[in-house]
């Protein structure tokens, strides 16, 4: 290789994504997109077994610790559960990227244990702000049960990297 060939491999490549869909994507829950959490659960009936996806909760690649304007979804459900002193739910995480039977590898763990360890942030949060720990149970589900099969843009892959709390008692 030629001193100019190899110049042309020095070089800086920048990626911008766009996070906003360039389609409209008809997803379940799109009609609950900007609904506070207890306004989901007043707006409409939620029996045991319903899911609610926690809009907003969002967290550092690979990592189990929130990006910052994360913490307002924390207090929410938190505020939630302090008016609802019978509701019981499951925190369940979710990865993107990955396939339906693995889980995603978490970077402070160094385990494949992403979705669990996300899971289990929100359940210690609320465990340390007061909440019975028989209140509350967490599961990681790894890539199954995606929103969006095809993820082909930074929107799909957001869809499917997701915390969800599931009703469980009320």
């Amino acid at each position: 290789m030629t001193p100019e060939q190899r110049s042309l491999n020095r070089r800086v490549e920048i990626q911008i994504l766009r996070l906003q869909p360039e389609t409209t994507v008809d997803t379940p829950d799109e009609q609950t997109k900007n609904l506070s959490i207890e306004k989901q659960l007043t707006d409409t009936v939620f029996n045991e077994g319903d899911n609610i996806v926690l809009k907003n909760l969002n967290f550092f690649g690979g990592r189990h610790v929130l990006l910052p304007g994360s913490e307002e979804t924390l207090e929410e459900l938190l505020a939630l559960l302090n008016r609802k002193p019978n509701l019981k739910i499951e925190i369940q995480g979710y990865v993107c990227c990955t396939p339906a039977s693995s889980d995603g590898l978490d970077l402070d763990t160094k385990k494949p244990d992403l979705s669990v360890q996300r899971a289990k942030m929100v359940y210690d949060y609320l465990v340390e702000m007061g909440i019975e720990k028989t209140r509350l149970s967490y599961k990681g589900f790894g890539g199954n049960n995606k929103i969006i099969e095809d993820e082909n843009t930074e929107y799909n892959r957001m869809l499917n990297r997701r915390v969800e709390i599931k009703i469980v008692g009320k």
